[in-house]
């Protein structure tokens, strides 16, 4: 609408039929009103306008007079009089308490339970008498070994597998089991040195060495001692596990292994050998035909692939001496292809002691 247009030119006001009233003037209507007319005229026009507040949109019509600050004590007791002073509303139709429907009316028995048990196909059974007679820590016993879990908690369930007394009942309360307090394990006091002169020596004596989580082999050392294994012609067990081998090292003990003839376990775990060392560990041991248990678990990478294990597999096959190896396998057909193999070896050196 520009500012030449009137209200009475809007198309607004065509449709309405408003266009009879453009002769008037607004103003004029206006002036023509009383006072009481112009106040009822303003009481019925609300603004058509969502900026203003619903207060200010029209005035104040409360005629009343203030009654002062709120007083909630005097205000719920007028309330109340009111209520009470005031008679109920008339019902339209006055309630009547009518039953509806069909009465339910429950039938005679005289059935026993023994009765019901025997109708129902349930069947009773020497059992029974126990059950009704055990005590709540009994039946929280013979759910653990049931294995319904869901009715007992934790601590109840490792009693009862653990055969100690079950306590709590079915309500007992699932809370947190303090850890059991394990002593220290007491440090490796092996002498290296002495060992590894003693290794030189072929020491009759020395059929076991352990040197298990030792830190501070330097790799000089270790090279020393392998070096040493692979001519003593004495020394069974080799347990060299959490002594931080690296590759470099591994590869002196893979000598070692392959040229010593009396050597029949040898324990690597928790080291830091890598997939192609551990390769080169478990074909030097076949090689050897001397070792009966090679273990070279948890290592750093802990995962070797699928192409390694086939490996590993395809060289254990090959083996005649090999009955134990500690290696985690990740795929199933390198699993299944070298426990086959072990316990094929296992049987075949079961024969022998048996002939002999």
């Amino acid at each position: 609408m520009t500012g030449a247009e009137t209200d009475m030119d809007a198309p607004w006001a065509k449709n309405m039929g408003v266009a009879a009233f453009e002769e008037f003037d607004i103003d004029d209507l206006l002036a023509k009103l009383t006072p009481e007319e112009i106040e009822e005229l303003a009481n019925e026009t609300d603004p058509d306008n969502s900026l203003l507040p619903p207060a200010d949109r029209c005035k104040n019509q409360t005629t009343k007079s203030d009654t002062g600050p709120l007083n909630r004590e005097a205000l719920l007791k007028w309330l109340e009089d009111k209520a009470l002073s005031e008679a109920d509303w008339e019902e339209a139709k006055p309630y009547t308490k009518i039953k509806r429907g069909k009465a339910y009316v429950p039938k005679d028995s005289d059935t026993n339970i023994d009765d019901i048990s025997e109708n129902s196909g349930e069947l009773k059974t020497d059992f029974d008498d126990i059950l009704n007679k055990a005590t709540e820590e009994e039946l929280v016993d013979l759910a653990a070994a049931l294995g319904f879990h869901a009715m007992l908690n934790q601590d109840q369930y490792n009693a009862s597998v653990l055969e100690k007394p079950v306590h709590g009942g079915f309500k007992g309360i699932a809370k947190a089991t303090l850890p059991a307090v394990s002593e220290p394990v007491a440090p490796n006091n092996t002498d290296v040195d002495k060992s590894i002169e003693r290794l030189t020596s072929n020491d009759a004596s020395l059929t076991e060495l352990n040197l298990n989580n030792i830190k501070n082999i330097s790799a000089q050392k270790f090279e020393r001692l392998f070096s040493a294994v692979e001519s003593n012609t004495h020394l069974v067990t080799l347990a060299v596990a959490s002594t931080g081998i690296t590759d470099r090292v591994a590869k002196f003990l893979a000598s070692a292994i392959q040229a010593n003839r009396s050597l029949r376990v040898v324990v690597a775990d928790s080291n830091y050998i890598r997939r192609d060392m551990v390769l080169e560990l478990v074909s030097s041991a076949v090689s050897g035909n001397s070792l009966v248990e090679l273990s070279l678990e948890n290592q750093k990478p802990i995962l070797l692939g699928v192409k390694a294990e086939q490996e590993i597999a395809k060289i254990i096959e090959g083996s005649e001496t090999i009955e134990k190896l500690g290696i985690q396998f990740e795929t199933l057909n390198a699993r299944i292809r070298v426990q086959d193999k072990l316990q094929s070896n296992y049987d075949k050196r079961r024969k022998q002691r048996a002939d002999i």
